[in-house]
């Protein structure tokens, strides 16, 4: 009997080293990430992007989205690409991509048609999407993606005021992809009039317009985007005469 337990407990041991050296040689989910978004990054730094983004700010939670479109020329391929969607400060980490109705897409080009494979990739901070195309990109060609942020834009319907910052990441050889950057804010709830600026004076901002269906929108661009963090301060006000 004693023989038999002091086999047993061998066995445990050796069992308990085998699986504590097979986890050492494993790194983990957000050293992963790190490298994945290194190689990525420096692939894609000698191509030229021009980014149209819609902020969209709804009248409630289910209302806020984003929607990006980027016009890219490959120099020489574009293999796969990392995103980083805005969210808000207070959200909770998605489990699926379909958590917050992610959807993206190819324009058909040169290339012919090109399928999106969306790999989400979460660690405690932010969420980020890796995004991998085949076939490969080499023509220019636009490439869209959509996603409901929900609540993203929560506390300037609550206080009045919010904020949106935005880090365009410099890779390892100095120069960011982005060649030309726009956003374009559309206020839904046409009862309160918006105010939109960027705090470090980067970019041109139009004043709020009145769209052909009442939403308040207002552009900004900044046509040399290297390596920039953007913040924008969001206010809004009620129009006189609204309820």
């Amino acid at each position: 009997m004693v023989a038999g337990i002091a086999a047993v407990y061998l066995i445990y041991l050796l069992g308990t080293y085998y699986r504590l050296s097979r986890e050492n040689d494993l790194v983990s989910a957000e050293e992963l990430i790190r490298d994945i978004e290194d190689v990525v990054t420096r692939q894609s730094a000698p191509n030229e992007e021009s980014v149209q983004v819609k902020i969209i700010v709804g009248c409630s939670d289910e209302g806020d989205r984003v929607q990006e479109e980027v016009r890219v020329r490959p120099n020489p391929q574009v293999v796969n690409r990392i995103i980083r969607p805005v969210m808000p400060y207070h959200w909770r980490r998605p489990d699926h991509l379909r958590d917050i109705e992610f959807t993206c897409a190819v324009d058909e080009s040169d290339d012919g048609p090109v399928l999106v494979r969306p790999r989400p990739m979460r660690n405690r901070e932010y969420l980020q999407i890796w995004l991998i195309f085949t076939p490969t990109l080499t023509k220019p060609t636009v490439w869209r993606f959509q996603y409901r942020p929900r609540g993203l834009w929560r506390e300037l319907r609550e206080t009045g005021h919010d904020r949106l910052v935005w880090h365009d990441t410099m890779p390892s050889d100095g120069r960011s992809p982005m060649v030309d950057f726009r956003i374009t804010f559309v206020f839904t709830d046409s009862a309160f009039k918006p105010r939109v600026s960027e705090r470090n004076g980067y970019g041109t901002t139009s004043s709020p317009t009145r769209s052909s269906t009442g939403e308040w929108v207002v552009d900004w661009h900044d046509p040399n985007p290297q390596g920039r963090r953007y913040e924008w301060v969001i206010a809004r006000t009620p129009v006189a005469g609204t309820n």
